[in-house]
Formats: C-alpha cells, structure tokens, sequence
C-alpha cells in the first residue's frame, strides 16, 4: 500500500483479464521497463531523507534569520527569546519549534561548513560557554540559559562530541559546556 501522498499511474484491470493473468484488480504502480516496484521500506527512506533535507534548510535559513539577533541579546548576558533549537541542533526537533529544525548524522558536518552561518553559530556558542563561566554555577541555574533549554544542551553535547565529523572548535565548546552537568532534561 502506498503513501498517501504518493500519486501512482493505475491501470484497470478487468475481471476477465484478471481470471487469465491470476493477477488482483486492485490498481497496481507502474514500473518503468526493467525496473523493480518501489518496496515500503524504500518508500519510507526517501520520505525521511526529504523530511531530513527540509529540516536541514529550516535550520539554515532560522540560522541566518536569528543569528545576529541573538549575538545581541548574548551580550546583554542571557538568553530571552525562543532560540535554543537553532544554536544547540540534535537530531530530534525542538518540541516547540514550529520550523522542526534538526540535523542528521549525514547533514551535520554541512552544518559546521555553512559559509552563511558557521562563524556565527560558533560565536554564540562561545558567547554561551563565556556567559555561564563568568556565572560558575554547577549545574548551571537559569541566569544565562533556562531551566528548560538544560535538556536540549545536554543532548547537543552527546551528539556533537561524539560525532567523528565535528570540528575541534565544536569540540572545546563540548567540553567547555559539559563542566556544567547539563541534566537530560
């Protein structure tokens, strides 16, 4: 059975034409010549890999939106709005975060050489590990992040440190963050 998005090409089969082929009457996709029917499974990757693919660009362009808006907001000392899904990305999206940004182990690495937003992205995450140094509360209080941005830290640490693509600035923000005890959630 397909997805319900997916529009296949049907031919009708008759009843008589069913009783010499022992073929069902239900429509059935056409292949092209040669080729295989598309298996459920086959169906499902591409779906996720698109799925993954839009993710990936919302994150980019919330990245390149935001970015510099949160720079400021940094430098008043603490986070104010809504932005912990675009600086700390996991491969799950942010409950609340309507654009259902996230990366993927396959995308992650395009995320750290985005020429549009990965000198900015670094900067707020050293912005982050220098305002909760300065603060030196273990584990971390809500002053510079809130209590219910701790969890998405937590498991943006887990990834990214053990991920063999992430650069080693990424890497001393981990360890830089990790000091902290983020509590999974």
């Amino acid at each position: 059975m397909g997805l319900p998005d997916e529009k296949f090409d049907t031919e009708e089969v008759t009843p008589a034409e069913e009783m010499e082929d022992d073929e069902p009457s239900s429509p059935v996709p056409r292949t092209s010549p040669g080729s295989r029917p598309r298996s459920e499974e086959s169906d499902r990757f591409d779906r996720r890999s698109r799925e993954d693919q839009k993710a990936f660009r919302a994150l980019i362009q919330c990245q390149e939106k935001h970015m510099k808006k949160i720079l400021r907001e940094l430098d008043h000392g603490a986070k104010e709005s809504c932005w912990a899904w675009y600086i700390f990305p996991t491969e799950k999206a942010g409950m609340c975060d309507f654009d259902g940004t996230r990366i993927t182990k396959d995308n992650a690495v395009d995320l750290c050489n985005n020429e549009s937003t990965a000198m900015d992205w670094q900067k707020c995450l050293e912005k982050i590990c220098d305002l909760l140094e300065a603060r030196d509360k273990r584990p971390p209080d809500s002053h510079v992040l809130p209590r219910i941005d701790h969890g998405r830290v937590h498991w943006f640490i887990k990834f990214w440190a053990k991920y063999e693509k992430t650069p080693e600035w990424l890497l001393k923000v981990c360890e830089r963050l990790e000091q902290f005890n983020f509590p999974p959630s």
